[in-house]
């Protein structure tokens, strides 16, 4: 896994801080990541959400891409 984050984010707090969830996500969820690499950039509407919020959304958005490179591959 890899986060991408530039300063426009926001400053070092918040950016420490969304680094913290989404490593704490995929530690929650190793088995539905493993054998997969990937690069993560949170979108800045994401600073005002909760774990859980972004918890639900980054499994979904995984899920669908891995549909979609199954029936593409």
């Amino acid at each position: 896994m890899g986060i991408v984050m530039t300063q426009r984010w926001g400053n070092a707090v918040e950016r420490n801080r969304m680094k913290r969830i989404l490593r704490e996500i995929f530690r929650r969820h190793q088995l539905l990541f493993a054998d997969t690499d990937m690069i993560v950039q949170p979108q800045k509407k994401c600073k005002r959400k909760s774990l859980g919020e972004i918890e639900r959304r980054l499994i979904e958005e995984f899920k669908a891409a891995s549909r979609l490179e199954e029936t593409n591959g």
